[in-house]
């Protein structure tokens, strides 16, 4: 096993300075030591915190900061199955330097840790996604820029003007999308590896032969006017097409829908007028006409920083969610159908949309979050419900109904996965991770299989059958692989694996491990030990053999 130093990258050696440039580096220099003061000083002001402090901090969540490459990981039980190989990356926030101010979950820089699956063996790596924002911080040896755990208080607002200030002196980079982390999942698209956070750019990956991952930078001409694109695309499994979005919080239009072809080239991008405030915007859906906006009332209302001390994002229990339909045809949004849902709602993640041509209506199923509160998301006191549920929109009659899959009481479900074959198509399965209602805990100790068909029936028989993990062990998303990458080898939807990564409670350990996702036995297919603690994450993507080599080109 081998590691290598978390550094800044090194910069090309320059020319000598002139006399103008040696001031102006002083002055440049003198207002960074400025800035680190007042920066330090509003930390102070607005509470510092740390790995002692915040439970995002700690425990399962706390950074693993060295960057380890295993070429043979230890197999501890059953085999890696014949048919699955390639390679498996999933994404998370992982804290490169402890925090000026406040942290919340979906601020650390992104680490992907990525296994390579081949010949029954298995291979680690983990490395930072070195966003331009990481190697700034890196160099300085600070955090230096605004992230959501500051957004709060008199500390909070001082950031914010510091950074404006910084930024009109040229101190800071304009705000062009780069200088973001990358830390919620990734995706393969046109032969490429990105990895994707919510309010930047992609930043292209590559995994090596070697199975190590290396960042090969941002890629900045996806959607037009936009310096965001959402952590999760869609792409059409029968033409390639990949549809995102990219939200603003400061100037309209608020969101952009942007259109990429088979190869990864721009093709237009929708401007969404009908979307009149600035909210937060999670996930969308695709079918095969529609693209489906969630304009959930999550607002972005920044008073609430000063007049509460609390987060500028609020979900509001008293206004409706809407639902827009933008036709993947369109040019712009003048004819884009919006579906009014009354009670005050969040949509994190959305499993999968389709169309019913014949009968003019579209079904969505997506987890529906009341209660959900950023400030203690994922701490002790956290009111975040979550229900697996399906809506169908009628497109002649202009109606919405709402029914969930599965009998939600007692639990909580999340990170819904399907067969990607089955992307904007009918679906019969959703795999979710489940656990007791959230107190203050993310992972999941299970796995469920949930019977579209049979939940639309009856809640009760929605839940068709559970994996448990073993005692002491957690999980967070387990991804769907099918059992071949021909759809008509398979038997049926549902034949294929479920992989990811599995944690030690006690923070001991993890493991890659492999279920089979037809029969849903508890039994692990395979588990290996994997060279480091992995903190939990977010989002992972499995790249098939013919994928792993065509990205490496």
């Amino acid at each position: 096993m081998d590691s290598s130093d978390l550094e800044p990258d090194a910069s090309a050696p320059g020319s000598r300075m002139s006399s103008a440039d040696v001031f102006s580096d002083a002055v440049r220099r003198g207002l960074e030591y400025v800035s680190a003061s007042v920066s330090g000083a509003l930390g102070n002001l607005g509470g510092k915190e740390s790995s002692s402090t915040n439970v995002h901090l700690q425990g399962a969540y706390a950074p693993v900061r060295e960057e380890v490459h295993e070429i043979n990981c230890e197999l501890l039980e059953g085999v890696l199955p014949e048919s699955l190989t390639g390679a498996y990356l999933r994404n998370g926030p992982n804290a490169a330097l402890e925090p000026e101010g406040g942290y919340h979950v979906f601020d650390g820089d992104g680490m992907v840790h990525a296994v390579r699956l081949r010949d029954g063996k298995v291979s680690f790596s983990n490395r930072y996604v070195r966003t331009k924002r990481l190697d700034m911080e890196l160099s300085q040896g600070r955090a230096m820029f605004i992230k959501l755990g500051d957004c709060h208080g008199v500390s909070g607002l001082g950031r914010v003007l510091l950074e404006k200030v910084l930024k009109s002196l040229n101190i800071l980079p304009p705000s062009t999308g780069e200088y973001h982390a990358a830390n919620v999942s990734i995706v393969y698209h046109a032969k490429k590896v990105l990895a994707l956070g919510e309010v930047g750019v992609p930043y292209g990956m590559r995994m090596l032969c070697s199975g190590i991952v290396e960042t090969l930078g941002a890629v900045t001409t996806n959607i037009q006017g936009s310096t965001s694109f959402t952590a999760h695309p869609k792409i059409d499994p029968d033409n390639g097409e990949m549809v995102a979005f990219g939200y603003a919080l400061d100037h309209k239009p608020y969101v952009r829908v942007g259109f990429l072809d088979a190869d990864g080239n721009p093709a237009k991008t929708v401007e969404v007028l009908g979307v009149s405030q600035p909210v937060m915007i999670h996930d969308m859906a695709l079918t095969k006409n529609h693209v489906l906006v969630f304009d959930m009332p999550m607002r972005f209302e920044p008073e609430r920083m000063l007049k509460e001390n609390k987060l500028p994002f609020f979900l509001h229990d008293d206004i409706p969610g809407r639902f827009g339909l933008l036709r993947r045809d369109a040019v712009d949004d003048a004819d884009m159908e919006w579906f009014e849902v009354p009670g005050g709602f969040f949509v994190m993640h959305e499993a999968n949309a389709w169309e019913d041509e014949e009968a003019k209506k579209v079904h969505l199923i997506a987890f529906k979050h009341t209660g959900l509160d950023l400030n203690v998301f994922l701490k002790a006191g956290d009111t975040d419900r979550s229900e697996l549920s399906h809506w169908t929109f009628d497109l002649d009659g202009k109606e919405v109904t709402c029914q969930s899959l599965i009998n939600a009481e007692g639990q909580y479900g999340e990170f819904p996965v399907i067969n990607e074959k089955y992307r904007s198509k009918k679906i019969r399965y959703v795999w979710i991770g489940l656990t007791d209602h959230i107190e203050g805990a993310h992972p999941f100790g299970r796995v469920g299989k949930v019977n579209v068909d049979a939940g639309l029936l009856n809640t009760d028989e929605g839940l068709e059958a559970v994996i448990h993990l073993p005692p002491g062990l957690s999980c967070g998303e387990m991804r769907f692989v099918p059992r071949h990458d021909d759809p008509s080898m398979c038997e049926g939807e549902d034949d294929g694996f479920l992989i990811g990564y599995v944690h030690e409670n006690d923070e001991s350990g993890a493991y890659f491990v492999a279920y089979d996702a037809k029969s849903m036995s508890s039994n692990m297919l395979c588990k290996f030990r994997m060279p480091t603690r992995i903190p939990f994450g977010f989002h992972g993507y499995h790249l098939t053999e013919t994928e792993f080599r065509a990205q490496l080109s």
